[in-house]
């Protein structure tokens, strides 16, 4: 018996990303993040999220592509991480978010190797899906360094 999992499945620039469910707290529409000084180059700003400051990074940047203009489609998916053993928040934008799709481990392809023989090891999957494919994020491996950065430099806006 195959195991089934889902993804939420996301359009940055012409490709298609999934990221697990588990990792997905919510999807919010997208509003200009406030800047953040000294953090990661693909980090953006934080966003206030019911009274807390999420930090939002831009998977575009991230992925060498150009910054996110904001269209309609356009949102922000906010996950939650384990770092360090924290639960933090996190957000990524994505230029639209398109379903929650299911694949099996038969619809999974090993990540494809790079030209140096290595292989992307932000990729966890490869799965196909109706004319191509979707490419599975190892989301922690895919914000490891912005995360750090992100996580080291967040100053608390008070302490109690």
């Amino acid at each position: 018996m195959s195991s089934l999992e889902q993804y939420l499945t996301l359009r940055i620039g012409e490709a298609i990303y999934g990221i697990s469910i588990d990792k997905v707290r919510e999807v919010v529409s997208y509003t200009a993040p406030s800047p953040m000084p000294n953090s990661s180059p693909c980090m953006i700003g934080v966003i206030k999220l019911r009274g807390r400051a999420v930090p939002v990074l831009d998977l575009r940047l991230k992925f060498g592509l150009t910054e996110t203009v904001a269209t309609v489609d356009t949102c922000i998916i906010i996950l939650e991480l384990e770092e360090q053993d924290n639960t933090i928040l996190i957000g990524v934008t994505a230029d639209m978010v398109q379903q929650v799709a299911e694949f099996e481990e038969e619809d999974l392809e090993p990540a494809p190797k790079l030209t140096d023989g290595s292989s992307a090891d932000w990729i966890k999957a490869m799965a196909r899906f109706e004319e191509g494919f979707v490419v599975i994020l190892d989301i922690e491996k895919t914000l490891e360094k912005d995360v750090l950065t992100t996580v080291e430099n967040n100053i608390p806006v008070h302490e109690e």
